[in-house]
């Protein structure tokens, strides 16, 4: 067992994912950089996952295989802060059970931590491949930007970094608090950034080849499997969970906080089947939402709704004026549905 050499502790929570888990894990093992643990939290799965591991934890040390206690509830998010409880490194690095390291990368990106360890967390670049991560093609998003602008760009849903890109202080961690959010199963990566955003940290982004790790896009994804509903409602949930977070750091009551809120809410309700969009929803959404203008609120209120329904006889013409306000009026007042911004895996790699 590791003690005091273990300065990064690796967690990955996974779910019937043995092919993909299996060259992961091989990426950590031959890192150049050896102080280092890695648990791996399973979250049920009967697909062989139990014997690699074992087989691993037998081989190396410094692989952890913990299952998730039946009294824990279900998903990655439960996952992840089982490990940041049984973590007994200085540092934390989330991982997926799909991501890929390159020899190298852990050592760069811990050179990078130690040269700068006043810093709470250190950001490095993420890029998708795949097939091989020669193929790869883009990465995660840019950054260049300054950190004082990231905050807006998570809430205008083009994520900064992805999850496995921070190297975080476990004591920053611990000390505020900071887990994810359980029972979701979408967003919960994002939200949890978010609240860390919300602390006003310092922080260092670094932008560089040798410190990038590889995420693999492939049919397996957890995401491409969930319910669309559950998405959806799971997203509801979030925000306003969220807006909790808002409140207790005492920015919330800010009308240009509460305008982006709106165009989440926005945004994942027009996702929604219509019978699902009912009247205690937006009506709680208004009561949260008290300082947009109630004439926008009542606008996309029934575009929303004639937006699903236009096909419908009595419907088209009505829906086709609609449009034209939001062109003429409502998009120049506040454009609810324009995220155009987003630049998430939309920069190629150098």
């Amino acid at each position: 067992m590791l003690n005091n050499e273990s300065i990064i502790s690796i967690i990955i929570p996974t779910f019937n994912r043995v092919k993909l888990l299996k060259s992961t894990l091989s990426s950590i093992k031959v890192q150049s950089y050896t102080h280092w643990e890695c648990l791996v939290i399973d979250d049920g799965s009967t697909d062989g996952t139990e014997e690699l591991l074992v087989k691993r934890c037998n081989e190396d040390s410094r692989f952890r295989y913990i299952k998730r206690p039946v009294t824990r509830q279900k998903g990655a998010s439960t996952c992840r802060n089982i490990g940041l409880e049984l973590a007994i490194g200085k540092y934390i690095l989330f991982f997926d059970s799909d991501d890929v390291l390159l020899p190298e990368v852990l050592e760069s990106r811990m050179q990078a931590v130690l040269k700068n360890p006043e810093y709470p967390f250190h950001v490095f670049q993420t890029a998708r491949f795949n097939n091989k991560i020669q193929d790869s093609d883009a990465v995660w998003n840019s950054l260049s930007k300054p950190n004082a602008s990231d905050l807006q760009d998570f809430l205008n849903i083009n994520p900064v970094w992805h999850t496995s890109g921070p190297i975080w202080s476990k004591r920053f961690l611990i000390q505020n608090n900071l887990c994810f959010t359980e029972g979701v199963n979408s967003w919960q990566d994002w939200e949890f950034h978010i609240r860390v955003l919300l602390l006003h940290p310092s922080y260092l982004k670094i932008n560089s080849k040798e410190t990038m790790v590889y995420q693999r896009f492939h049919e397996e994804e957890a995401i491409n499997k969930l319910n669309a509903l559950d998405i959806q409602l799971n997203r509801i949930q979030l925000l306003f969970k969220l807006i909790e977070a808002f409140k207790a750091e005492k920015q919330f009551d800010n009308i240009q906080v509460q305008k982006q809120f709106f165009k989440l809410f926005y945004f994942v309700i027009q996702k929604m089947p219509f019978k699902e969009l009912d009247k205690k929803l937006w009506q709680h959404i208004e009561e949260e939402l008290y300082l947009v203008p109630k004439l926008d609120v009542c606008f996309w209120k029934q575009y929303v709704h004639f937006k699903e329904r236009y096909h419908g006889r009595g419907t088209y013409t009505f829906y086709k004026l609609l449009k034209r306000l939001k062109k003429q009026v409502f998009n120049k007042r506040f454009p609810v549905d324009d995220f155009s911004n987003r630049t998430w895996y939309q920069i190629k790699r150098n």
